[in-house]
């Protein structure tokens, strides 16, 4: 777990609980070391690194990649693009990577928008990511501002926080598909509950969940999770890796099907939830 994921995360818990406690003063966290690596020193906030993001990306793009792909080419010749909400999405690595791989596949497949008299380019995909940590929406802006893709467009990051009554606002438009990479087992389980909620009133029919991290299965896991598990529960009780049965029971409660386990390098899961159609 690189400094950048529990950097976001422990403000998360912070905005958490000062949320549900408004007598309450936020909690001041602070990095867990300085071990941040940052590309630009001219910015007013500067680009951070993620090692563990950057080992996994390329993994997870190969689970995502078809999924996203998919969604894109059922619009294809469509007034309508796909929308892609991130949550959690921490120094942007993923953000960058996953974007600049749609546009390699997709720039050729720009179709014209309101008709050919104006020649007007559209997207064929727009990409919000959110996370509650200004740092870590700095580093994702810096790295948006660089990004120069044509058929993908990545909006400024915003905050997201779940459980919060206005969520739904911030993410606007029905999303076809929603992201949340290493978030569930670092953050209380609130957040799951806010997660499921978000994506079952959120997604489109056919929208899915994507996930990724740890999971016990049937109440444990391997050794080195079960090692994992306990030190995140010294750090903090409500945190912990989660049983995948729990959290797909929340996600069928909020009309999300479990579509797909994947056993992934490093004892992680990717989990696909599609949304029930009744």
């Amino acid at each position: 777990m690189s400094s950048c994921h529990i950097a976001r995360l422990l403000t998360a818990l912070s905005s958490f609980l000062s949320l549900h406690n408004p007598n309450r003063r936020a909690l001041a966290f602070k990095p867990l070391n300085s071990a941040w690596r940052r590309h630009t020193t001219t910015a007013t906030m500067a680009t951070m690194d993620s090692p563990s993001a950057e080992r996994n990306k390329e993994p997870i793009w190969k689970i995502l990649g078809p999924y996203l792909s998919a969604q894109v080419q059922k619009k294809e010749g469509k007034d309508d693009v796909v929308r892609v909400l991130e949550i959690a999405a921490g120094c942007g690595v993923h953000t960058l990577h996953f974007c600049e791989q749609l546009d390699n596949r997709f720039a050729n497949s720009i179709h014209t928008a309101g008709g050919a008299n104006n020649g007007e380019k559209k997207k064929l995909l727009v990409w919000k990511p959110t996370d509650p940590d200004a740092p870590s929406r700095a580093s994702i802006n810096n790295r948006r501002n660089a990004f120069q893709g044509s058929s993908v467009e990545i909006h400024e990051a915003e905050t997201l926080l779940l459980g919060q009554e206005e969520a739904p606002t911030v993410v606007g438009a029905p999303v076809d598909v929603i992201i949340c990479i290493n978030m569930i087992h670092i953050s209380p389980w609130e957040a799951t509950l806010g997660l499921m909620k978000l994506a079952g009133e959120c997604l489109t029919e056919d929208g899915i969940l994507y996930c990724y991290g740890p999971y016990k299965e049937g109440g444990t896991a391997v050794e080195s999770n079960m090692r994992f598990d306990a030190s995140l529960r010294s750090r903090d009780p409500s945190w912990g890796v989660r049983d995948l049965e729990e959290v797909a029971k929340v996600a069928a409660e909020n009309g999300l099907n479990l579509h797909a386990r994947v056993e992934m390098p490093a004892n992680n899961l990717s989990v696909i939830y599609t949304k029930s159609t009744f």
